[in-house]
């Protein structure tokens, strides 16, 4: 949100010498204007207000990391335009359609130690692991048979989408916004709890039957 915060102070439009043609020349400037008015489309948790505490404090927080960096009336400007409705629209949409980024760091650590280490979230794994928003990618639903498999191959937080089986004419591209390998019934305990809703795949109404001692 911090980053998404910087985006909304900085109005879009050409940055000085983009005008001249300059800009070509240089890398990629910031990304600048609000960001989640392009999120718009994408599904969002209905929160009912008050935001929850942990949100509260995280704005507040926010709003104190900028007050530090910036003086008299820019600091007004900066709270009027990151309200607490303005930061919840964000964690809301961005609560249920960020990607976990897991990357292998390798500094000091053998590929056997940092494969170890991201399998059991050690100090290795720390370093690499995060989270991500991706426009695209959060617009495909969820199955626990997924057509699609998420990959991150490059060992970085570009995200690559797979064929993870045959996928038929018409069907419906899916990923799983869980763990595959887990049990029915864990599945749908940590659908409904991230996401608010229980999975009817046909994986999960085949396996239902017989999911009493799962």
């Amino acid at each position: 949100m911090a980053r998404l915060a910087c985006m909304r102070l900085r109005p879009r439009g050409p940055e000085r010498g983009e005008e001249l043609g300059v800009g070509a020349l240089r890398s990629p400037p910031p990304a600048r204007g609000d960001p989640l008015s392009d999120l718009q489309h994408l599904c969002h948790a209905r929160v009912p207000p008050p935001p929850p505490e942990p949100w509260r404090e995280q704005h507040a927080a926010l709003l104190r990391g900028l007050a530090a960096g910036l003086a008299g009336k820019a600091t007004a400007v900066a709270c009027r335009a990151l309200d607490l409705a303005w930061y919840s629209d964000g964690m809301s949409r961005l609560h249920l359609n960020v990607f976990r980024v897991d990357t292998i760091s390798m500094h000091g650590a053998s590929l056997l130690q940092a494969a170890a280490a991201s399998l059991g979230g050690g100090p290795v794994a720390a370093l690499g692991a995060g989270s991500a928003l991706y426009a695209l990618a959060s617009l495909f639903n969820h199955s626990c048979d997924p057509c699609l498999d998420v990959q991150f191959p490059g060992n970085n937080a570009l995200l690559t989408l797979r064929a993870a089986r045959d996928v038929d004419a018409g069907e419906q591209l899916t990923i799983s916004y869980v763990d595959v390998g887990a049990g029915v019934t864990q599945r749908q305990r940590s659908l409904h709890h991230a996401y608010g809703f229980r999975c009817r795949c046909a994986r999960c109404v085949e396996e239902g039957a017989g999911s009493a001692g799962d």
